[in-house]
């Protein structure tokens, strides 16, 4: 489950997402091209606490496949609107 962290006029959403000592962020920014289209880019951090920071590493590398698809999800939901 994740919060909306922050929106900022509708270009920026910002969802949280803590599981134990995991904090992954997920920023999502739509940007404008000159072509009339929206690009949309996704960053995404992860933050361990905890005996967590020892194994961050195979945790980030574990979150970025299992959300491999975001891109392609946010996408859906928003052309589904």
């Amino acid at each position: 489950v994740s919060s909306i962290q922050d929106c900022i006029d509708c270009e920026v959403l910002e969802l949280v997402s803590v599981q134990g000592g995991i904090m992954a962020s997920y920023r999502y920014t739509l940007l404008p091209t000159d072509e009339g289209y929206t690009r949309l880019k996704l960053q995404v951090s992860v933050r361990a606490m905890g005996l967590w920071k020892l194994l961050r590493g195979m945790v980030a590398k574990a979150v970025a496949k299992s959300d491999s698809n975001q891109l392609a999800r946010f996408m859906a939901f928003v052309m589904a609107r």
